[in-house]
């Protein structure tokens, strides 16, 4: 049950996205609370996906020469 639920969050996230993308409803529209725990969702994500980019040589900061 809990992998489904977590399954069922990240669609309702989707679908937030793709509300707010499609410019229906606003972000700025979900109370204080809800836009803190999306920005940390979306925060928490993006950095799992840069974690697990392969493809970068550097890390960020690193210099070539």
């Amino acid at each position: 049950m809990e992998s489904s639920d977590a399954d069922f969050i990240r669609v309702l996230e989707d679908v937030i996205d793709l509300l707010i993308d499609k410019q229906i409803i606003q972000f700025t529209e979900f109370p204080d609370i809800a836009q803190t725990k999306l920005l940390n969702r979306r925060r928490y994500r993006e950095s799992l996906r840069s974690n697990s980019d392969t493809t970068r040589l550097l890390e960020d900061g690193d210099d070539i020469f």
